[in-house]
């Protein structure tokens, strides 16, 4: 699928110039840079729907709603890394462990 984007002078010359800096092709850069932005949009919305299923949000105290966010994140995280189930449940029991 071809997509064109349109940028203008200014940041068409940094995208240059941060790409010849990583020894990558612009177009190269801009997809990472698009794909990262949609992964980090994506983990948002799952998020957002993580505690929605979890209850309502306002109904929790504050560090209650930071633990789950962390423990989330955590899980994430190791599952992008390829770590084990066991792993993982140990990091998330150590994350959630902490007082508020």
């Amino acid at each position: 699928m071809a997509t064109s984007l349109k940028i203008d002078d200014t940041l068409k010359s940094r995208v240059h110039h941060l790409a010849s800096q990583r020894r990558r092709s612009p177009h190269w850069l801009m997809l990472e840079a698009i794909q990262q932005y949609v992964e980090r949009e994506e983990s948002r919305e799952s998020f957002t729907s993580v505690r929605a299923r979890a209850g309502a949000a306002d109904q929790r105290p504050a560090g209650q709603a930071r633990r789950l966010y962390l423990m989330w994140a955590v899980r994430r995280a190791l599952t992008r890394l390829g770590l084990g189930n066991a792993r993982r449940q140990s990091w998330v029991r150590v994350v959630g462990s902490g007082s508020s």
